[in-house]
This record gives structure tokens, C-alpha cells and sequence, in this order.
């Protein structure tokens, strides 16, 4: 008798285990997969569950998994279940075996580098990330196009090595770029796609997987003269936003990152990188209010750090200056600083850890406090 599947909606056996349309597990089955003192047979093409009795196994329970059909003998052919294969007792197998067949994936050895990128990046949501360097991973991989339709198993260090190389972006960009495929081919090393991990084993000259090599100099603030240089351009994006860099710390990613719908009643909610940074709420300094006016859903719109590193630099051109991207954060402190802004205020703004625990757990601030300290800064 045909019933149909509240998934898909598609006609299915009442008997089925799962939908063959869509894998749905149906819940009469999958809670007790057992019947009486012997199992359901499992479909064809669902998969094997197996216990190993000749070793004293914790997780005694394997699994495998269909990947296609022998063409010599139209046998099934199975491999076991990645990246977990081993199970305490039979229905933990068979839950696992009916994930995967509500989701398969592919362990084709012809598997390209774009359906690698999309079954990465599918696990790497699953768990908890940095927003931050999950942005920075897509858009490193924008910049690895030539690598695009290769299989995984084609790819050797020379392909990285050209394809970083003949990319237009910075040193920066370079770096995520190879560290992007540093831990797609460790994902591919985990599912035996590939034996050796080619990105890891690559050197190339000035470029590293943690940062641009201009990271190794100090930050400096910039001058009262710099900044009334970079205030008499005020109508100019770049300017703009060094200006609500430099007057509320936001780091450059966390400004290119800021939102419309987070700037309310004189506060900007945002921030990245630590717990004590994340959803942070900044007051606007009055001297910058007519300056934070979101461009659409962003306050900045199409802006990434690149394209802000970029724009920064030919500001400081422009002023005749040499600075770095983080210099206006520290110019912010720095400021701060100089007007007695409190410490505990000063830390809640740029997302500083507060290790006193009767200000950090037990002290309640109205924003309004916040307003006021930071109102202590001259322009």
C-alpha cells in the first residue's frame, strides 16, 4: 500500500524504512528499528550494520555505507561511515545510517575542488564559528577559481602555488587563500580523497597562514595634526570611516561588518573576536552623528577589510601619513585615555575583557553611562 512521505510529499511503500525520494526516516521505524529478538532487513542500497564479536570492542557496532555498484561483478560497493564508523549499540548505528542517507555524501574520487568547498562548508556551519573567519573563508575561496572544476585527486602544490600567485589581491588575501585550502585538504586527507595534504607542504615566499607580514610592526595613534587633515575630508567614504573607526574602536572587520537594523536610539550593536567583543553596544560619539548613515543593510555597503585596507591607504597617501588599519582603534584608547574616560566604560566599548568580577558578573550599567563617558573625548 502506497502512503505518502511528509517530506517530499511523493508516493512511498508503508513498509519503507525511508523515503527513497528523499531519505526521510519514518518515525514509526527509527524509533525502534528492532523487532521481537531479530532486526529488520535492512533496503537494498541503505547500508550495512555489522557487530564486530571477534575483539573486545568499546564500540563494537560498524557501519558502512552504499558508494555505487561493482561494474564487473554489479555487486553493491561499501565503505565505511565517515567520519564516525564504530557504535556502542545497534541503534546508535542505525540513527547514524539513516543521517547519512537523509544526506549522503560524496566519496567519489572524482569529487571537485567547488563540491569539496560546498561539503566542507556544509560541516564547518554545523558547529559553532567565528562569523569573522567564516566570511574571511568565502572570500578567499572567490579568489581560487582556477582551481574551481580540478578534481581534489588532480591537484598538486604547483596548482595552489599558481593559482595564489597569479591572484590580484593583497598579501593578505594570499594568506587566506592558502590557508583556506590548508583545511579543505586536511577535510579531504580525513575522508581518504587524497593522501597528502599539498597546502600544508607549499612554502611560499611572504606569505604565512596567520597574518600579513606588516602585522609585525607596533600600532601608532595618529596625531591631533593627522586627524584635522582626515576631518577636513569628512565627505569622503574612506574618511568617513576612519572617522567612526577612530571615535567608537571598532576593529576593520567588525566596521565592515556592522549592520543598518544594529544602529539605534545613539548606540551601534556589533563586534566580533572574543565573548567580551561580540554584540557589543557602542555609544555614537556626538561629533560622528551625522556620519553613521547606513549605505542600505550595511552601514558600509560591498565593503570587506580588503577593500577597506585598500581605501585606508590611499587615505593616508592622501594626508601624507603612514598608518595601518588598527591604528584608529588605538587612537580611540589612546584619546580615551587622555580625557579620563573610566577604565571599565573604556573596556566595554572596544570589547576588552573585564577580569574584575564585581564589574564584570555583578555591576548593571545604564547605557546612558556609556553616552556620557564617552562624550569626555575632545575633537
Amino acid at each position: 500500500m502506497l502512503t505518502k512521505c511528509p517530506e517530499c510529499e511523493l508516493q512511498v511503500s508503508d513498509k519503507a524504512v525511508f523515503c527513497p525520494h528523499c531519505g526521510y526516516p519514518f518515525q514509526n521505524k527509527t524509533k525502534n528499528p528492532t523487532r521481537g529478538k531479530s532486526r529488520m532487513r535492512l533496503p537494498n542500497g541503505f547500508g550495512q550494520i555489522t557487530k564486530i564479536s571477534s575483539k573486545p570492542l568499546r564500540n563494537p557496532w560498524r557501519v558502512m555505507v552504499h558508494v555505487g555498484t561493482d561494474p564487473n561483478t554489479g555487486r553493491p560497493k561499501q565503505s565505511l561511515l565517515k567520519p564516525k564508523a564504530y557504535f556502542a549499540s545497534y541503534n546508535e548505528a542505525y540513527q547514524a545510517l539513516v543521517e547519512y542517507n537523509r544526506n549522503p555524501y560524496d566519496l567519489s574520487d572524482d569529487i571537485t575542488m567547488t563540491e569539496l568547498y560546498n561539503r566542507w562548508l556544509a560541516d564547518y556551519d554545523k558547529k559553532e564559528h567565528n562569523a569573522s573567519t567564516r566570511h574571511n573563508h568565502t572570500l578567499a575561496w572567490k579568489h581560487c577559481s582556477e582551481l574551481y572544476n580540478m578534481r581534489v585527486k588532480d591537484v598538486r602544490g604547483r596548482h595552489i602555488r599558481a593559482c595564489i600567485e597569479n591572484d590580484n589581491g593583497s598579501s593578505n588575501t594570499k594568506s587566506r587563500m592558502k590557508s583556506l585550502l590548508h583545511i579543505m585538504f586536511d577535510y579531504a586527507l580525513e575522508y581518504e580523497i587524497v593522501q597528502t595534504n599539498y597546502a600544508r607542504e607549499l612554502k611560499m615566499s611572504g606569505i604565512s597562514i596567520d597574518a600579513d607580514s606588516e602585522n609585525k610592526e607596533p600600532h601608532v595613534a595618529f596625531s591631533d595634526e593627522e586627524l584635522s587633515k582626515i576631518w577636513a575630508l569628512k565627505d569622503e567614504r574612506a574618511a568617513r570611516m576612519v572617522l567612526i573607526q577612530t571615535y567608537m574602536g571598532w576593529r576593520p572587520q567588525e566596521l565592515c561588518l556592522l549592520e543598518a537594523k544594529n544602529i539605534r536610539d545613539g548606540f551601534v550593536c556589533g563586534g566580533i573576536k572574543t565573548r567580551a567583543s561580540r554584540n557589543r553596544m557602542v555609544p555614537i560619539h556626538p561629533a560622528i552623528k551625522d556620519l553613521v548613515v547606513p549605505e542600505g543593510d550595511m552601514l558600509f555597503e560591498n565593503l570587506n577589510y580588503d577593500k577597506y585596507a585598500y581605501a585606508f591607504r590611499q587615505l593616508m597617501k592622501k594626508i601624507g601619513s603612514k598608518h595601518r588599519c588598527h591604528d584608529p582603534r588605538k587612537t580611540f584608547i589612546t584619546l580615551a585615555k587622555r580625557y579620563g574616560v573610566d577604565e571599565y566604560a573604556l573596556k566595554r566599548m572596544v570589547g576588552h575583557n573585564i577580569k574584575d568580577l564585581t564589574e564584570r558578573v555583578y555591576t548593571e550599567r545604564d547605557p546612558k553611562w556609556l553616552y556620557t563617558e564617552i562624550c569626555k573625548i575632545q575633537v
